[in-house]
């Protein structure tokens, strides 16, 4: 039993990676440290994070960034613990179900699927995202609209995580910790080094 915790432990942080590394969040690294700090990417590429009052401004609002997106990741594996927990008597069919899921989900991520409505997505702080965060609350608002509403870059693999907290009876918010700490340690990684980054 423990191994198999720490496996799915290993699964969900793996899947934050691989959220982080996906096409439609790398590539913007850059805009989303630009974004969440509120400074221009002229001066971060100009004097970079070699100038510490910026470094540490870029790395604080990155953080709250992080703290938002973690957050809704966090509510919706405490959600899905709190459902599943009265589905206990179904457990070997949940399995089954939520192995399918995954199996789903892979298809589509791999591009096997190609399902439109799975693509759109929902930005309700659109306004905040497409210009610069003001202050580290607006850091925050802009991580949880990205928890909220990113879910063409991070949904088939937070979908899958989910699952497994479905399945894995009282483990939710733990695999969605783990899930948003394998989304946020590159990131923070990114905006510490900013310039080795690009």
């Amino acid at each position: 039993m423990e191994s198999g915790v720490s496996i799915s432990f290993l699964v969900a942080f793996a899947a934050g990676v691989i959220s982080f590394l996906s096409p439609c969040i790398l590539p913007l690294i850059p805009s989303y440290l630009s974004v969440v700090s509120g400074v221009s990417y002229e001066e971060l590429t100009g004097t970079g994070t070699k100038d510490w009052r910026l470094r540490r401004k870029v790395l604080l609002c990155s953080f709250l960034f992080v703290v938002g997106f973690s957050l809704v990741f966090i509510l919706l594996g405490a959600s899905i613990s709190v459902f599943t927990e009265g589905l206990m008597g179904m457990r070997q069919q949940l399995t089954f179900i939520g192995g399918l899921l995954i199996i789903f989900f892979g298809l589509f991520l791999t591009g096997v699927l190609n399902i439109g409505f799975l693509k759109r997505y929902f930005q309700p702080l659109e306004r905040t995202v497409t210009t610069r965060a003001v202050g580290y609350l607006g850091a925050l608002l802009v991580g949880i609209s990205f928890g909220i509403g990113w879910t063409p870059c991070v949904g088939p693999t937070l979908g899958a995580i989910l699952t497994l907290a479905a399945v894995e009876s009282g483990k939710g918010v733990w695999l969605l910790l783990i899930y948003s700490a394998g989304l946020a340690v590159p990131f923070l990684l990114a905006a510490f080094a900013f310039n080795g980054f690009l």
